[in-house]
């Protein structure tokens, strides 16, 4: 009975000392890690969401040292390339090249239409235009070239707008408005670029 008294009066002594004497909470602040034996702290010894960035020395994290599994990572750059196409013009809004991409994530898309003409008539001009699962991003006015039965140079239209995460359908649309005689297109293709961040500029649909 009495060594249970010492041990609750010893106890009662100490904590009283460390409230009230400045000197041993002081020196209690001044633990440092070389009084800690290696391997002795464990994670259930940190509080949740106690240690900050600052807390870690630079470079001093090594991937041994992460969850991979844990980690939430960007979304990669990806390239989608779709088929060669010709074909003959018939003055209204023709298809010539499409493409279907799966996004992987939220992001922005660089999309580019491509093709060659050959002018069926003097007067001939072609608006390009580049959709976007049916709606038009960009448009601009392409010169059909000579009317000499030959195929022109090639000429490109490109966009850049956000897309969101899954699958869309982009496609390359001619029209030549102008000719009796419509143009052909040659070696039409669309390619889309996906970037995980970037810009576009917020224009009306066209």
């Amino acid at each position: 009975m009495r060594s249970k008294l010492l041990v609750g009066g010893l106890t009662a002594a100490v904590a009283f000392l460390l409230a009230t004497s400045p000197l041993i909470a002081q020196a209690a602040a001044f633990i440092t890690s070389a009084d800690i034996v290696n391997n002795t702290i464990k994670s259930k010894d940190v509080k949740d969401n106690g240690l900050k960035g600052k807390d870690v020395k630079d470079d001093s994290l090594t991937g041994t040292d992460v969850v991979e599994s844990t980690l939430v990572l960007p979304a990669l750059p990806a390239v989608a390339e779709g088929a060669l196409n010709s074909g003959d013009l018939t003055g209204g809004n023709d298809i010539a090249a499409t493409v279907t991409f799966t996004a992987p994530a939220a992001g922005f898309v660089r999309v580019t239409g491509s093709a060659s003409i050959d002018a069926g008539a003097p007067d001939s001009f072609i608006t390009a235009s580049v959709l976007q699962d049916g709606v038009s991003r960009q448009a601009v006015f392409w010169d059909a070239g000579d009317d000499d039965g030959n195929l022109d140079l090639r000429q490109n239209i490109e966009s850049v707008s956000a897309v969101s995460a899954g699958s869309h359908t982009f496609t390359l649309r001619l029209n030549d408005a102008l000719s009796a005689n419509f143009s052909s297109f040659s070696q039409a293709q669309v390619i889309v670029e996906f970037f995980p961040t970037g810009s576009a500029p917020i224009e009306p649909e066209v």
